[in-house]
């Protein structure tokens, strides 16, 4: 099993946005579960970060999708790396927005974008993100 982190801009107008969000994440429930797959999207300042877990192959499938998907634009691979345990094992997909300045954390992580990502850092932001959704 692979975890992948990518961030991406969206091209979502702040009209369409909540119904682009309410699309991605019904179809993502339906479609997720069938295949495997975990994560969350967290989108805030015209960006989006998501975190896919699950079969290799189901992920990049998933990653090709999202790459020709018409709301975001300047897909990045931030992290890919294997993993024995899911960090979102209950949700075949959840949806967080945050505001700009949280979304800091996420920026930083991606100006240092190098070889590996720094595991302090990004389980600091993935845990900042599990309260969230908890507290909901």
């Amino acid at each position: 099993m692979i975890r992948l982190l990518y961030v991406s801009a969206s091209r979502s107008t702040a009209d369409a946005l909540k119904n682009d969000l309410s699309d991605i994440l019904e179809s993502s429930k339906k479609n997720n579960q069938a295949l495997g797959l975990t994560g969350i999207l967290v989108h805030g300042g015209g960006m989006f970060m998501q975190v896919l877990e699950g079969p290799d192959h189901q992920i990049f499938r998933k990653y090709s999708e999202i790459l020709d998907d018409r709301r975001h634009a300047d897909c990045r691979i931030v992290l890919i790396t294997t993993t024995e345990e899911r960090a979102f094992p209950d949700w075949a997909m959840a949806v967080l927005e945050i505001s700009n300045h949280e979304f800091k954390g996420i920026q930083e992580i991606i100006a240092s974008h190098q070889e590996t990502v720094d595991v302090k850092a990004f389980s600091l932001v993935i845990r900042s993100f599990m309260s969230r959704l908890a507290g909901k």
